[in-house]
């Protein structure tokens, strides 16, 4: 990731500043673990550990601002992702069929394909377009 605008800064510290609730100058494990919930995750103790392994390059046991602001650089770009995820429209007439969903869950269970279809198919054809996908991942 390049340059990292001071709006993108200032969010951080948002998030920071918020979670730090001992206000220690640092997040702990324990806070760690509440960002890691507020942004949709329901960790391990595990992944708590290997987030605070990868965070904390000091090893002093608490995430400085610093090092948090280091290890969100690192983090995949959400329009970046959005982009490559659209792309897999590409070469499908616009469409996700029930076979490429298949494939792209990887799964062999018929009702996660009908499930995640159901959900996503606002207009019940059969297909899942663009602006239905962008809908189902915002949502």
């Amino acid at each position: 990731m390049g340059e990292v605008s001071e709006e993108q800064k200032n969010e951080w510290k948002r998030i920071f500043d918020e979670h730090d609730t001992d206000e220690k100058e640092g997040l702990s494990r324990d806070e760690v673990k509440q960002v890691m919930c507020c942004c949709n995750q329901n960790p391990t103790d595990k992944e708590v550990d290997e987030m605070m392994t990868a965070m904390d390059k000091n090893s002093d046991e608490k995430v400085s601002f610093e090092e948090f602001c280091t290890f969100m650089q690192q983090l995949p770009d959400p329009a970046e992702s959005m982009k490559e995820a659209l792309e897999v429209f590409e070469g499908q007439d616009g469409k996700l069929t029930r076979e490429k969903l298949k494939e792209i869950l990887s799964t062999d269970d018929d009702d996660v394909v009908e499930e995640v279809l159901n959900a996503a198919d606002i207009n019940n054809d059969g297909f899942i377009d663009k602006e239905e996908f962008i809908k189902f991942i915002q949502n």
